[in-house]
């Protein structure tokens, strides 16, 4: 995975490929070697890379997403809309993973009916609070974004990704007190987040400290 963050394709591919030699079934493998022959330019072995990924795990949404993607780019939107038909009707789908489905083929109405619904069966559903968090930063209604980040907050105060958002969101409205504290409360709790120390370092360096 740092390999990956790093963009040394060829040293990722290496270890992912021998991962998948001593533990065939893994799921999790064959995604990210999908990753990796999609950022390489080898589209064919991505998508088998993916279809093999939710052969082994049909709810992989990071694999569906991806595959979707590659289907896409290859101007393959037929078989892009199959694989979302096919993995919508698997009877382990949830109403969270349906809604990431329906996001996907841009139906934000019923994504939105799904990961409500998803919050409504489970409670503290920490992705369809996320994902609806996303959307309504999408469509400008920041304040809805904040309320939503907030309640993952209210159960889980070190979801820091959470924080991250907030910030954020408080840089956009130009209340910077606000964006400052919610990174440094995020180092107070674990102080080498380097995403936050990265950003709250941006604020600094804009205010000449």
């Amino acid at each position: 995975n740092l390999k990956i963050q790093t963009r040394d394709w060829e040293s990722a591919k290496k270890i992912f490929l021998h991962l998948i030699e001593i533990q065939p079934g893994s799921s999790l493998a064959h995604e990210r070697s999908g990753v990796i022959f999609d950022a390489l330019g080898y589209p064919e072995e991505a998508i088998a890379a993916f279809n093999k990924a939710l052969e082994l795990d049909p709810l992989n949404m990071t694999a569906l997403n991806h595959l979707v993607s590659s289907y896409m780019k290859t101007k393959s939107k037929k078989s892009a809309l199959q694989a979302l038909d096919t993995h919508s009707s698997h009877p382990g789908m949830t109403e969270k993973e349906k809604g990431f489905i329906a996001f996907s083929e841009g139906k934000v109405d019923l994504a939105k009916k799904l990961f409500n619904d998803s919050i409504s069966t489970f409670r503290q559903t920490t992705p369809s609070y996320e994902a609806l968090a996303a959307i309504a930063s999408r469509e400008g209604n920041l304040l809805r974004a904040i309320t939503y980040y907030e309640q993952i907050l209210s159960y889980d105060p070190t979801f820091f990704p959470a924080r991250i958002s907030l910030s954020r969101i408080f840089y956009k409205q130009g209340n910077i007190p606000k964006a400052r504290e919610a990174l440094e409360n995020i180092l107070s709790l674990q102080d080498n987040y380097a995403p936050a120390a990265n950003d709250l370092a941006y604020l600094l360096a804009e205010e000449g400290k």
